[in-house]
């Protein structure tokens, strides 16, 4: 199943990626969701948990999900 996020199509039980986090958090920020702190706070936390060996973790758990 896929349901419609923004501009894109994203199924069901995906994740979604940095850059998708970071989209919606700014559309939030833009339309007055949540205020310019809370936009700049939410950013660093999801930068800041983004580091490398979080990254391979992830690429990892997928591959395994393959197998």
């Amino acid at each position: 199943m896929q349901f419609l996020t923004g501009c894109y199509v994203r199924s069901i039980g995906s994740s979604p990626t940095l850059g998708e986090q970071l989209k919606d958090l700014k559309t939030a920020q833009v339309t007055g969701a949540i205020t310019n702190a809370e936009y700049q706070a939410q950013k660093a936390r999801l930068l800041k948990a983004k580091t490398f060996g979080e990254v391979l973790g992830e690429v990892d758990a997928k591959k395994n999900l393959v197998h």
